[in-house]
């Protein structure tokens, strides 16, 4: 059934609006989509998509970035389409075998809101690393959203509760301000930061704010005390029923009330209120949920909310 399958590359440089109406038919998530490569998109990298055909019909798409790299190219996906009868269940492999027979020499594939999970996916073909994502169901109301989450949450919400907080969306400098709150963040985790890797997250998040401004997919959330002191912000990808997190940083102040938790918990509820169905507030690496891991808190911080984690799993192969 699957013996016939093409390949065919797609210039996403020369047609990002055809590539995106292609993605958006095919019912795949955000991170194919132009925009998004784009704001991943450095040095001598260009956008280009792999299109899956099935007797000259398309089955599904696959957008990544082409880089220079050693003696070949570099091929990186953020996302993968999703398993499913339609699609060969070795797909994996065969776009893996095909982009080598291109030229690349080194291919990686995320699991940003899905990866290779659900394949078979032969050992000698490539390094798979698992991660877990917490996805929200939004069709709860707020009395079954509390009752899932864990016991520190929930008094982080109530403690919250006793002084007004507000979300609020931002709309003005917000790659400086997410910039400033993540070397806040940084040197509270490490004891300092270079102001060299300030500003190369800052050209990163600029880029990023004006490619999905442009995709009209990106918002800033912030929560915010009575003061108007903003105490942790979330910058949120909003596409076809889902919002996914993407990047964000609380303050000091923050960190001390546990602002973030409410952050999200606001972000559920405004959500629900406009008929989004899932809230994935990202991942870790499946690694983390050891206590002696370095990402142990950030495991801890999103499982409490009782979202309930998916595994997904990552792609690196070298010709």
């Amino acid at each position: 059934m699957f013996d016939r399958l093409q390949f065919e590359w797609y210039d996403i440089e020369r047609d990002p609006a055809g590539w995106d109406d292609s993605v958006n038919g095919a019912g795949q998530n955000v991170f194919h989509r132009a925009a998004t490569l784009a704001a991943e998109q450095s040095g001598r990298a260009v956008r280009r998509g792999v299109v899956v055909k099935r007797f000259g019909a398309r089955v599904c798409l696959v957008g990544g970035l082409i880089a220079p790299h050693g003696t070949g190219g570099l091929f990186t996906a953020l996302s993968f389409p999703p398993a499913s009868p339609r699609v060969a269940p070795d797909l994996p492999g065969r776009i893996l075998e095909w982009l080598f027979y291109q030229g690349l020499t080194t291919v990686r594939i995320g699991c940003h809101d899905g990866g290779v999970e659900g394949y078979q996916i032969d050992p000698r073909t490539g390094r798979a690393d698992e991660r877990l994502e917490f996805v929200y169901d939004l069709s709860l109301d707020e009395a079954q959203r509390l009752r899932i989450a864990g016991a520190e949450h929930r008094r982080l919400l109530e403690t919250s509760w006793r002084e007004p907080m507000r979300l609020r969306r931002i709309d003005r400098h917000q790659a400086w301000t997410m910039a400033c709150a993540q070397a806040a963040w940084a040197t509270r985790r490490d004891g300092r930061v270079a102001m060299f890797g300030v500003m190369r997250n800052y050209r990163y998040l600029r880029r990023l704010v004006l490619q999905m401004k442009h995709d009209g997919s990106g918002n800033l959330y912030g929560i915010h005390d009575r003061r108007g002191r903003m105490l942790a912000m979330a910058y949120m990808l909003e596409r076809s029923g889902t919002a996914y997190y993407l990047t964000g940083a609380n303050s000091d102040e923050g960190q001390r009330r546990g602002a973030a938790v409410r952050l999200f918990f606001e972000l559920a509820q405004h959500y629900a209120r406009l008929g989004i169905g899932f809230m994935n507030i990202g991942g870790v690496s499946a690694q983390a949920a050891d206590t002696r891991h370095r990402d142990f808190g950030l495991y801890h911080f999103k499982s409490g909310f009782g979202a309930h984690p998916v595994l997904r799993r990552c792609l690196a192969a070298v010709v």
